[in-house]
């Protein structure tokens, strides 16, 4: 169920998703927002999986590209990394292709 944050994120939003794609946030188009910040569609699969931390500039950046503060940007942060956790938890490591 999308929020109120989740809906900044509608620019990057995928069309036309066919197959298996991210169980905790398969809207996301990773390499539009990717290319919106300067980073890679890898690095921003890190950041929202939880294996990397974003640096300040980073954060600026997504705060800027969502049109959220940067407490907004953390929190959605946050909660992308709980889903994660859950579907791992619930679902063993079995990998996701982003």
């Amino acid at each position: 169920m999308l929020d109120s944050t989740d809906m900044n994120i509608s620019k990057f939003k995928r069309e036309g998703v066919s197959g298996v794609r991210s169980q905790f946030l398969p809207q996301l188009n990773r390499s539009a927002l990717g290319r919106e910040i300067g980073v890679t569609r890898a690095h921003i699969s890190r950041i929202l999986s939880g294996q990397q931390a974003p640096s300040i500039e980073t954060m600026r950046k997504l705060s800027k590209a969502l049109d959220m503060t940067l407490d907004e940007v953390d929190k959605w942060l946050y909660r992308i990394r709980e889903r994660a956790h859950e579907y791992t938890k619930t679902n063993g490591s079995k990998s996701n292709n982003n």
